[in-house]
């Protein structure tokens, strides 16, 4: 059941509020809100698969093709988590689907807005599932990769590979699609939010590794990470990947908890000491 709390989250994008002025000068009303009822649902499922899961969600924002929920939650959850709060998304299209077909095959809806329900749905399902983050299918790649490389490469790939796929998008469109404003809009809307994540990466792994810190529990699946006495805290960090929690071992004997580098870094600031200087002494 949806409750006044999760309207009270929905936050309006300005880009929704442009594509309403055009669709309004227009006279594509329809399928404006066509567009606009499938994001909802869209959003819906990963409200709820969140809230499945406890999540903190702190708001749900609506765009002209898209949603994103924001959360406070993703990188510190299990992977299988972030999973399916993903996916939950996309699968409310197959639902979507079902639905459509239930109110043709009644006429409860007029062909027209059946026609137009049907191609959207298809459209924002395909859309979402793009490999480009912050899209769905980017997540879905992010969390992919994640089981396989460290964190903070895992993000820097998905982002290079995001705009890349991106620019390829944009060729297409110019030389061989015909041009549509709302098509190349988007592409450069994506463009932008993956120069943000990018610009913030930095500050985006030290809240994961904040996460980390302030875990209580040990992930179940344990590492131990072999590092020379010279290198510093933050390149042992960036060998860090998702639901592994390490132990570090200086010598074949000595070893030093995850935790405890944390602690060490940012509580004790031994931000520019090599790991000999700080435990070797």
């Amino acid at each position: 059941m949806i409750s006044r709390k999760f309207f009270r989250k929905i936050i309006i994008h300005p880009t929704l509020i442009i594509f309403f002025i055009i669709a309004f000068i227009t006279g594509t009303f329809i399928q404006f809100a066509t567009i606009i009822t499938i994001v909802f649902i869209h959003e819906l499922g990963h409200y709820f698969a969140a809230r499945f899961f406890k999540w903190r969600i702190d708001s749900v924002v609506l765009w002209a093709f898209g949603g994103v929920m924001i959360t406070d939650e993703h990188d510190s959850r299990p992977l299988i988590e972030e999973l399916i709060v993903t996916i939950a998304g996309p699968l409310q299209h197959i639902v979507l689907f079902f639905f459509i077909q239930f109110f043709s095959y009644f006429d409860l809806l007029s062909p027209y807005i059946i026609e137009q329900a049907i191609f959207f749905n298809r459209i924002i399902l395909l859309f979402n599932l793009l490999p480009i983050y912050p899209l769905d299918g980017g997540k879905i790649c992010k969390v992919f990769f994640s089981y396989f490389l460290p964190y903070r490469r895992c993000f820097q790939l998905v982002l290079i590979f995001s705009f890349i796929v991106c620019i390829f998008i944009l060729v297409v469109q110019l030389i061989v699609l015909p041009f549509t404003f709302s098509a190349m809009f988007i592409v450069l809307f994506l463009i932008i939010e993956i120069y943000k994540n990018w610009k913030n990466e930095y500050f985006t792994f030290i809240r994961y590794l904040l996460h980390r810190l302030s875990s209580e529990q040990q992930s179940k699946k344990v590492r131990h990470l072999y590092v020379s006495d010279h290198v510093r805290l933050m390149e042992i960090f960036n060998q860090f990947k998702r639901n592994t929690y390490y132990y570090i071992y200086i010598t074949p004997q000595y070893y030093v908890t995850e935790t405890d580098s944390l602690k060490r870094y940012f509580y004790d600031k031994k931000h520019t000491e090599t790991i000999k200087e700080i435990y070797l002494k």
